[in-house]
């Protein structure tokens, strides 16, 4: 496991982290790594944080030890992007799961390729999703 970040303080009333990442590996090699940056200010509550997180599916399930499930290759990755203006929050992303390839002990291979976006806004009493979009 990796953990590492880099930012800084400024009167402990903006927040600046410039990168930050958790990898988690197996036998060396990645199974899930996350990224990203983000800034906070507590006197205007504005907060931006940016994300990237990756799977390597066929890796991560070798490790949860399924023998009734095998991928042979597949690889899914979000990225996502969080806003804060005084009290409303904005949250839009992307998840892709790319040529997913499986063998359930019920079914033979299938194949999926699917990419999702959203973009969903807080308002302080409610959440509504804006326009949420799957292909």
């Amino acid at each position: 496991m990796l953990i590492a970040s880099g930012g800084k303080a400024t009167d402990l009333k903006q927040f600046n982290l410039a990168d930050y990442k958790l990898q988690l590996a197996h036998q060396n090699q990645s199974l899930l790594e996350l990224s990203g940056s983000g800034t906070y200010d507590t006197t205007s509550e504005a907060a931006d944080l940016q994300l990237t997180l990756s799977v390597t599916l066929a890796r991560l399930l070798e490790t949860l030890h399924r023998p009734d499930v095998s991928i042979s290759s597949g690889s899914a990755e979000l990225k996502g992007h969080v806003t804060q203006k005084q009290k409303t929050q904005t949250v839009t992303g992307n998840l892709v799961w790319l040529t997913l390839r499986e063998n359930l002990a019920t079914t033979n291979s299938v194949v999926l390729e699917s990419r999702w976006t959203w973009i969903s806004a807080k308002l302080p009493s409610r959440c509504r999703f804006v326009k949420p979009a799957v292909t």
